[in-house]
């Protein structure tokens, strides 16, 4: 691949991946930016987050509890049934 090609190819890989970069064709390098959030912006990623985990805690803890509801059920009824037949 010849040189041109190669930065071509990285060009297009920096914009369809929507990174913040520069091409130094000078040096023959890439400088690549880093974005520095907020203390305010950090606490609101993080509380998102926390958000989402607890959720999905929630979630999982209501499907078990559903689990186990139906399972003692049908071990009742399992019961009864073979009593009356």
């Amino acid at each position: 691949m010849s040189p041109d090609e190669a930065e071509r190819w990285i060009v297009n890989l920096i914009r369809n991946a929507s990174l913040d970069a520069k091409i130094d064709s000078q040096h023959g390098t890439v400088v690549m930016g880093s974005q520095i959030l907020s203390p305010y912006q950090t606490i609101i990623e993080r509380t998102k987050n926390l958000f989402n985990r607890t959720q999905s805690l929630a979630n999982t803890t209501e499907r078990k509890k559903d689990t186990n509801v139906r399972s003692e059920i049908s071990k009742r009824n399992f019961g009864l049934s073979s009593i009356y037949f």
